[in-house]
């Protein structure tokens, strides 16, 4: 068990550096405007840049991580993630952002599947709910980061810096792949390609698929959009809060991230021993999410930690 929680630890480290990788331009947005002349357009396209890329990469992921394994897919795929960073830090112009935010986007494309894949080949299955749990919590720790950690790190040093210690950070955990983490005897998928291809397509002829997907979209869409770029202005531009009271939400947002993972699957758990099955109690999490950013648009008098906090911990359970 020693071993596994070892192996755990390292693939959710790259979990929680993805989200920092996401969200790291949250913070990062009036230096980028001001130093490199960065219209608001051009900040969003960065982020929608790094979603593209990361969605993108999904379906072959899958493909890759049947046939080679969680361990060297991550590795491989965080040295590009290392490579953006890097090209990040020396961008002296939005096209230098551009390919360093795509680099950042595919190599982090892995951090969350292959953790996932990861806990089921090293854990009993009865462990799985409470590890997936906490992988998402971890995740959540990175958004954390993008916060005031990140807005009091500005003080001390400069935003390329910290794309440095990013690209540190990642090759430690590249480093940790290679020499901490053995290779597991597992079966990997010995499926011809046009085999794993029919599979995927039958996943999109499925009824189900296309019951659910498109609310989880919707849900996940809105809130990676918000916590990812859009937060920080609205909070300023729009809610008159200054910029450490800004960022003090933000990171609350990532703390509300982290409950709402680890509380979700037990609620939902409890709900459905109650006769509530899985669907309803997403949607009622959806009508949550919708309700709370309705009342942050009218501006009710509620606390901004209240509402902010009502609505990313009702994410989880949406999706």
């Amino acid at each position: 068990m020693k071993l596994a929680t070892r192996v755990f630890l390292i693939f959710s480290s790259g979990y929680f550096i993805s989200y920092l990788a996401r969200g790291i331009n949250l913070p990062l947005a009036p230096l980028l405007s001001s130093e490199l002349g960065l219209s608001p357009a051009q900040l969003g396209l960065l982020t929608s840049l790094y979603f593209f890329a990361f969605a993108a990469c999904q379906l072959p992921l899958g493909i890759l991580l049947d046939r080679f394994g969680p361990r060297r897919v991550l590795a491989c795929l965080l040295l590009l993630a290392a490579a953006g960073a890097v090209v990040s830090a020396n961008a002296h112009g939005f096209g230098s952002l551009l390919i360093g935010r795509l680099l950042l986007g595919i190599g982090t494309s892995a951090c969350l599947m292959a953790g996932l894949k990861a806990i089921v080949t090293w854990f009993p299955h009865d462990h799985l709910p409470l590890m997936n749990g906490a992988i998402y919590a971890i995740g959540g720790l990175g958004a954390v980061a993008t916060g005031t950690p990140i807005a009091w790190a500005l003080g001390l040093t400069t935003w390329r810096v910290l794309f440095v210690v990013v690209a540190v950070l990642i090759m430690m955990i590249v480093l940790a792949l290679f020499t901490l983490v053995p290779e597991k005897d597992e079966q990997h998928s010995k499926s011809s390609l046009a085999a794993q291809l029919c599979d995927i397509g039958g996943i999109f002829r499925s009824g189900v698929f296309w019951r659910t997907a498109p609310f989880v979209m919707a849900s996940q869409g809105a809130f990676l959009g918000v916590q990812g770029l859009w937060a920080g202005p609205y909070l300023r531009d729009v809610g008159r809060l200054p910029a450490a009271a800004a960022a003090d939400i933000v990171a609350l947002v990532g703390l509300a991230m982290v409950v709402g993972a680890v509380g979700s699957g037990w609620l939902a758990r409890r709900l459905q021993q109650r006769g509530i099955s899985l669907h309803a109690t997403a949607g009622a999490g959806m009508f949550l999410f919708m309700l709370a950013q309705l009342l942050i648009l009218l501006g009710v008098s509620l606390p901004g930690w209240l509402l902010w906090g009502c609505m990313v911990c009702s994410v989880p359970l949406a999706c």
